[in-house]
């Protein structure tokens, strides 16, 4: 009998030690990738999120579900927005395996998506400036200034394809709508 009380024991105390083991770091990498949600206006509609690699590029590639759901112009602009831009060589490094937070915004008559990349690391003006530069070769860019914050457009030529990017907060925020990407920024939009 005492020796299954001390099995029981050390099994139960082993429990405790994987269970502190696994889930310890749980809340930092949620606070890390959940730091867009602060940003976001209060008209959002709908947020997922989804990591920046090949594993869910595979999964979602032939899902009918998901093109359904965003919609095919929508799908369309995120995988630009994923082959064109965040899988560049010049951006790889940056948000290569990092969250990707699609949130969707009620904007006039239609719903407009807004993507949010957390960076790896915090970028100044400077190396900012240098990697739109490299990025945006197939684009025409942009740059300008609203609410006090500095704003790309990367056009493509084709009518209604810019896409407008900001970066703040070690956070890459992007739409093809200007109004929509403006309200993160703005400091009366309540969020």
């Amino acid at each position: 009998m005492k020796k299954t009380i001390i099995i029981t024991i050390l099994l139960f105390i082993a429990v405790i030690a994987a269970t502190i083991y696994l889930f310890g770091d749980f809340n930092k990498n949620n606070k890390q990738d959940s730091k867009a949600l602060q940003y976001l206006p209060e008209n959002t509609l709908a947020i997922t999120s989804f990591a920046n690699n090949e594993t869910v590029d595979t999964i979602f590639k032939d899902y009918e579900l998901f093109k359904a759901i965003i919609g095919q112009g929508n799908f369309s602009n995120l995988e630009r927005l994923k082959t064109e831009l965040l899988q560049s060589e010049q951006l790889t490094p940056f948000v290569a395996g990092q969250q990707i937070l699609l949130s969707f915004h009620q904007e006039k008559d239609q719903i407009t998506p807004l993507y949010s990349v957390q960076v790896g690391q915090s970028l100044d003006n400077n190396t900012l400036a240098t990697l739109i530069g490299q990025i945006g070769k197939n684009y025409k860019v942009q740059p300008f200034d609203t609410l006090g914050q500095r704003f790309f457009g990367f056009n493509k030529g084709i009518k209604d394809s810019t896409l407008y990017c900001a970066y703040s907060h070690e956070i890459i925020f992007a739409s093809y709508s200007k109004q929509v990407l403006a309200q993160i920024f703005d400091k009366n939009v309540k969020k």
